[in-house]
């Protein structure tokens, strides 16, 4: 199944970029405030959007208004209406990343769709929630919840599970599996 694994690591003020038409700087807080045309650029990828808010090491940055954006590494492309990317809470070391409403992911012919999906970077957790539609290449899910942690995979109020491979599907209130690498 589709795996969200972005990688942004902690990184110094030198390598991140924040451009725009108007940039800002609180001396006070270190935080920088952005708006139109505001590119966000990282050693690991960019994102684009209307208004952006962070610090300047850029540990912690949102963006909202029509994101777009690329993980390079990840060959993983991204369009939302807003995105949050920070600190992991209890890793300070990884980031967590939010993207909220019409969030779209795709990655070769993957496609994930959801009105949210939180992922912690570099790694194999994932939620996505709100009108789930998930295409991949062997298999589609159109359900309310999906979810992973490393080989574990979970679903809720799926409406249609479809395995390409060993033509069948299914709608149930909740599924279970593990995803073998």
């Amino acid at each position: 199944l589709f795996m969200l694994c972005v990688y942004i690591a902690p990184c110094s003020a030198e390598d991140v970029a924040v451009t725009a038409d108007s940039l800002s700087y609180d001396p006070n807080t270190n935080s920088i405030t952005a708006t139109k045309n505001v590119h966000f650029k990282h050693v690991d990828g960019e994102l684009f959007g209307d208004r952006g808010v962070g610090y300047t090491d850029g540990r912690d940055f949102e963006m909202s208004g029509s994101v777009k954006g690329t993980f390079k590494k990840e060959s993983l492309n991204i369009s939302c209406y807003h995105i949050k990317l920070q600190a992991d809470s209890a890793d300070k070391k990884k980031r967590r990343v939010t993207a909220l409403g019409g969030v779209k992911l795709t990655r070769n012919k993957d496609t994930l769709s959801a009105d949210t999906v939180t992922w912690l970077v570099e790694s194999d957790k994932y939620k996505a929630a709100g009108s789930v539609l998930a295409n991949f290449e062997s298999h589609f899910i159109d359900s309310d919840e999906v979810g992973r942690d490393g080989e574990k995979f979970w679903a809720r109020s799926v409406r249609k599970y479809e395995d390409r491979a060993r033509r069948f599907s299914m709608s149930a209130e909740r599924v279970n599996g593990l995803i073998k690498k």
